[in-house]
């Protein structure tokens, strides 16, 4: 195989910096040149600066026509160039055209982006614009003008190309990016709804815990005046058979007595019988309605409706306690705890009452767990348990949200539960709301409840709930609700969480 010798070609001597380029009132200096000028910014306007290579071949072309040279060479020195392949030649040949070994080469310079996207003064050099077999030495300085002149166009359109693949890797990298954020956005909406599946199966957890605890110790306080009203119907039912058989006894004889009927009266004792009975009545009377109270506390807490109603508040702070009565009562190791109602004259409040109910069984029992821990070393001290109730205007709202409403959306229910127990420490406060968060045993403490409390006050029902308390003075409880019904949407949608 017999290989060329490669011809060799003197190339003419062009200064590669770019702010020596001849002005373009000397470079156009022929109607020729315009008009060339011309036909190559088409030629850039006309292709898409995405094929860059399709330009620059056409740039060629046309060049070569004009200067009517062997061959033009756009030569590619950027290996990192995605537009046109590294060490690329885009060449135009003219075929007919006498061998020569006189050449002009000029650089091309494009502008050197920064790393945030913008264009600097620096330039950089693309590459290199070459025409081959310059067939007049007298037309060399006129030829390397021309070529100057068109490789400040090459540079336009390679710049438009480099933008234009700069937009486009933004365009992928931002679409990416949304992409993957789209998919966080929908995992963190999948984890959303698991978390709010969990809590509320903590929520019915936890109620049903405290639904169990209450009902042991309720059977048990229950026990005694169920088996008190049994034994004493019989009593009563023993008094009613002398009593109806008294007065047949007067109808039988009426209006003339027999002479039994002195000893008859004598046998039944009937000052006693009216006397005891009465105080039987009354007793099977305070029986019925105790457990009438516990029975409807009991009931109003376990009651599952997620209906709104209107409540009052005082009735259900009284039916929590009347719960919780077994544990308020004197025990045989410790006094009974007081339990002082301070209830305002108060309106009814739109809420739901089983959540609502669930808060204060939750925080009367926390109290009563402080006070029997302070019992524990202070046998002197008297347990008490103080609850107020009172209606207030936005402007002493403990919430910073104080948009426009009418006087009755203003009001709101405030809701005082303090205790002389032992106090709470200050970093214990700080996390006292946390989810299982607890200071006691886990066998005993799940550390939910106050939690719980937190979220259908704050979140259910969009109140405010906060502690203070102070180590050896005691802790309150402030709770504040909106007596309207200004969130009814809120609280139906946050029920139950």
């Amino acid at each position: 195989m017999h290989i060329e010798e490669p011809a060799t070609h003197n190339f003419i001597e062009v200064d590669f910096q770019p702010q020596q380029l001849p002005p373009l009132q000397t470079l156009l200096n022929s109607n020729q040149s315009c008009e060339l000028l011309k036909q190559v910014t088409q030629i850039i306007d006309t292709n898409p600066a995405s094929e860059l290579a399709t330009t620059l071949q056409a740039i060629a072309e046309k060049l070569q026509q004009f200067l009517d040279t062997q061959q033009i060479v756009i030569y590619s020195i950027h290996g990192n160039d995605s537009t046109v392949a590294p060490n690329s030649l885009i060449s135009s040949p003219n075929l007919n055209h006498t061998n020569s070994n006189h050449s002009i080469a000029v650089p091309i310079f494009t502008p050197n982006f920064s790393i945030s996207g913008a264009s600097t003064k620096e330039r950089v050099l693309w590459g290199i614009l070459i025409a081959n077999g310059c067939s007049l030495l007298s037309c060399e300085q006129q030829e390397c003008s021309i070529l100057k002149l068109i490789a400040r166009e090459i540079s336009v359109a390679i710049q438009q190309a480099q933008l234009l693949t700069k937009l486009q890797a933004e365009t992928e990298a931002r679409n990416r990016v949304e992409t993957q954020a789209n998919q966080y956005l929908q995992q963190i909406d999948h984890q959303s709804l698991y978390i709010e599946q969990i809590q509320q199966q903590l929520l019915s957890s936890e109620k049903i815990a405290t639904l169990g605890e209450l009902i042991v110790d309720l059977v048990k306080e229950i026990r005694d005046p169920v088996e008190f009203i049994f034994n004493a119907l019989y009593s009563a039912s023993q008094y009613a058979e002398d009593l109806i058989q008294l007065l047949e006894h007067y109808e039988h004889y009426y209006p003339t007595p027999p002479a039994t009927l002195p000893t008859f009266l004598q046998s039944l004792d009937t000052n006693f019988i009216k006397t005891d009975f009465i105080k039987l009545l009354w007793s099977l009377q305070a029986g019925s309605e105790q457990l009438q109270k516990i029975v409807s506390a009991l009931h109003n807490f376990s009651d599952d409706d997620s209906q709104i109603k209107k409540i009052n508040l005082n009735h259900t702070i009284s039916g929590a306690i009347a719960i919780l009565q077994h544990r308020l009562k004197q025990q045989p190791n410790r006094p009974g705890i007081e339990v002082v109602k301070e209830f305002g004259d108060i309106p009814l409040v739109e809420c739901l009452p089983s959540e609502i109910n669930q808060v204060f069984i939750s925080l009367l029992t926390n109290a009563i767990e402080a006070l029997e821990e302070r019992l524990n070393y202070d046998n002197s001290f008297m347990p008490k348990i103080w609850i107020s109730t009172e209606v207030v205007q936005s402007h002493l709202s403990l919430l910073s949200n104080t948009s426009v409403l009418s006087n009755k959306q203003k009001q709101k229910v405030l809701i005082h539960i303090y205790d002389n127990g032992t106090g709470i420490l200050p970093h214990i406060q700080r996390r006292m709301f946390e989810p299982f968060f607890t200071t006691k045993p886990i066998a005993k403490s799940m550390g939910l409840g106050l939690a719980i409390s937190k979220q259908i006050i704050e979140q259910n029902h969009r109140g405010k709930i906060r502690c203070n308390s102070q180590l050896g003075h005691g802790t309150e409880f402030v709770i504040e609700i909106y007596t309207s019904g200004r969130h009814n949407a809120d609280i139906k949608k946050h029920a139950n969480f």
